[in-house]
């Protein structure tokens, strides 16, 4: 081993410290340039703010989103924008770009100023504009040099002006590029739409930045007017062709139009068995006024299982469940569906960390659906059910039968009848309900049998009948109930109802309803299951009230606190409701709504005097799975009826109210 002597080891240690400080020192130098080269570039620099000056053509929103930098957003999870000198040359030309575009060919960028907000790693941008002056559309000629299609009764100068008008362009406006190439698709579409298939628009437009006008010209050639002569299917494998072909059938010898090819691709695509449907339109050689459409598809799995839990939560009950869905699209290769849906949780009246009721609620409900049958456009549903579940005053288990038919005609008009069996078993019932001191009567049986037919018929006037933006939806549905049937209970019950909907702008929706019910009870015994009874209340209703909790109730006492009372439902309801919603950003909406409804123990009892109304708000979610709904709903009325009850509600479920 070798001897180190004292006075080598100080050496040593010494180089040790020197090389030590040195690698401090030149660290901290290269972090100090690396620091000042990113400060220099601002590529760690967050943007916060982006001040615009000159600019008055755009709207700031409009403007930035063309730009590589742009404001970052301050909420959580969306998108962050940073300051890089390399986007600087980049954004300058971009802006320049777009007021060309738009008739601008004088504009310039006069500067793009950062400022640098210290150790924050924060930047602002300010953006000088001159617009300068835009470019004027002089002239704008449309020019038809195989002549001006006719469409059947129409005459010729009525269909080249309703072509025409779909032109963005108008003289002694601002001459702009997206308003030019607009117009051409429009015309076009225009022309598609009125059986010329093949129509042509071309654009020339001459521009004189001296004189800052500009001189535009459309050229239209419809070409020939052709109808359908026959629809191809390509790429079927399991789903019976005669099936697909019921669908799209209708189409057949009409005359070609895009909104024709848009209804068979949705048909194709509503029988829920394919994963993806488009259409081509195919020429005849030796017949140039008939086209064939090509209907190509890709078959999607038959087989699905989804499986979610969920909560549910309503001022008077809380619901903790899971749920399953099996689903089968191709049943035997007959396009029979099966959907068996289940639902296993449990409840807790009012809440569940107050759960003076509670109990387990499942559902079992298998649903068997099958076009076709005795005439092809009819729709066929078998949906047997289990339930076990619990409500304020008692728990239950039923079993549920329903057999139905619908049919469309033509695409407003919806018409179903069914037969529904109900056998119903109360128990943990309250006292409140005993049936020896029960004021219901005759409705009150336990357990019960009820059979009745159901006829429903609905008008659909909107624009999409399953998510509608504009439009009216008129509904009624009537009930027979009878001995005849096989039941216990002899009555009628009638819900007509009205929904409006009106869009005036991509962000916003106006909706209302209105609806009334009634029952009215028949010989030779008149009577109604209370649990069938009419109820208002919840998220769907009248939603400063809980779930059913606007009814008529029993209160075996006077003293809320010492016994509970049991809402019981009426003979008589109204219900209205009005709401606004708005889309935030994204697919986050928010509404405000205004309710109000009343229900009625009498048969044909209306007392306006009592109606009773809520205003509230809530948020929406549109997923790809539906609508997560929350609201919050405080009463306006004061009624002696429901002193007790609680003036806000909170809502949580899925799906809109209406």
């Amino acid at each position: 081993m070798a001897n180190i002597r004292p006075c080598d080891a100080k050496h040593a240690i010494g180089r040790i410290c020197w090389m030590a400080l040195v690698s401090v020192l030149v660290f901290t130098l290269g972090c100090a340039n690396t620091r000042k080269a990113e400060r220099s570039s601002g590529a760690r620099y967050r943007i916060t703010q982006v001040e615009l000056v000159g600019v008055e053509r755009f709207s700031e929103q409009e403007f930035l989103s063309y730009l590589n930098m742009r404001q970052s957003s301050k909420l959580p999870f969306r998108n962050k924008y940073h300051y890089n000198e390399a986007l600087v040359a980049v954004d300058r030309e971009r802006i320049v770009e777009l007021y060309a575009a738009h008739g601008y060919h004088e504009a310039r960028v006069l500067a793009i100023e950062p400022t640098f907000h210290g150790k924050r790693d924060r930047v602002s941008l300010k953006i000088v504009v001159d617009e300068g002056k835009p470019i004027i559309t002089r002239t704008v000629q449309f020019v038809w040099p195989d002549g001006t299609p006719r469409h059947g009764p129409a005459h010729q100068h009525e269909v080249q002006r309703s072509v025409e008008a779909y032109a963005k362009l108008a003289t002694k406006r601002r001459f702009e590029i997206p308003r030019l190439e607009q117009s051409v698709v429009d015309m076009r579409m225009a022309l598609q739409n009125l059986g010329y298939a093949w129509a042509e628009v071309n654009e020339h437009a001459q521009v004189d930045r001296v004189r800052r006008v500009a001189d535009v010209m459309f050229e239209l050639r419809p070409g020939p007017f052709v109808r359908i002569a026959q629809v191809k299917l390509e790429g079927i494998r399991t789903v019976p062709k005669k099936s697909v072909m019921v669908e799209v059938e209708h189409a057949l010898g009409k005359p070609y139009s895009l909104h024709l090819e848009r209804h068979v691709e949705q048909a194709v695509y509503a029988l829920g068995v394919f994963s993806a449907v488009t259409i081509d339109k195919a020429p005849r050689p030796n017949d140039p006024h008939r086209i064939d459409l090509v209907v190509r598809v890709q078959e999607a799995p038959p087989q699905s299982v989804r499986v979610g839990v969920g909560m549910g939560i309503e001022p008077n009950r809380w619901e903790q469940r899971v749920t399953t869905r099996y689903s089968h699209g191709n049943l035997f290769r007959t396009l029979t569906r099966l959907d068996v849906t289940s639902r296993v949780g449990y409840a807790e009246l009012p809440a569940f960390w107050n759960p003076r009721e509670h109990g387990p609620v499942v559902a079992i409900e298998p649903r068997l659906t099958k076009k076709g049958l005795l005439e092809k456009h009819l729709v066929w549903t078998l949906a047997p059910s289990f339930e076990l579940g619990i409500q304020e005053g008692y728990q239950f288990y039923a079993l549920v039968n329903r057999i139905g038919v619908s049919r469309f005609f033509t695409r407003f008009v919806q018409v179903e009848l069914s037969h529904n069996v109900r056998y119903n078993d109360f128990f943990s019932v309250s006292s409140t309900l005993d049936r020896t001191k029960t004021l219901l009567g005759r409705d009150y049986r336990d357990p019960y049998l009820l059979s009745y037919l159901e006829p429903v018929i609905r008008l659909y006037f909107v624009d999409d009948i399953s998510e509608p933006h504009n439009g009216v939806v008129i509904s009624a549905i009537y009930n027979l109930a009878g001995v005849f049937l096989g039941g216990q209970f002899d009555y009628q019950k009638v819900i007509p109802e009205i929904r409006g909907y009106w869009s005036p702008h991509e962000r916003v929706q106006l909706a209302a309803r209105t609806q009334v019910g009634f029952i009215f009870p028949l010989e030779p015994r008149p009577a109604v299951p209370f649990d069938q009874k009419l109820y208002l209340g919840g998220a769907n209703t009248v939603r400063g009230w809980g779930l059913r909790r606007l009814s008529p109730r029993l209160r075996p006492c006077e003293d809320p606190q010492q016994c509970d009372d049991v809402p019981v439902g009426g003979y008589t309801s109204v219900l209205g409701n009005l709401e606004l919603r708005v889309r935030i950003f994204g697919d986050v909406w928010t509404a405000v709504f205004v309710d109000g409804g009343d229900v009625r123990a009498d048969v044909r009892e209306f007392v306006p005097r009592g109606w009773n109304y809520s205003t509230g708000g809530g948020v929406r979610y549109h997923s790809k799975i539906g609508t997560f709904r929350a609201d919050v709903g405080v009463r306006l009325t004061q009624d002696e009826r429901f002193d007790d009850v609680p003036i806000w509600a909170i809502h949580f479920s899925l799906g809109e109210a209406f």
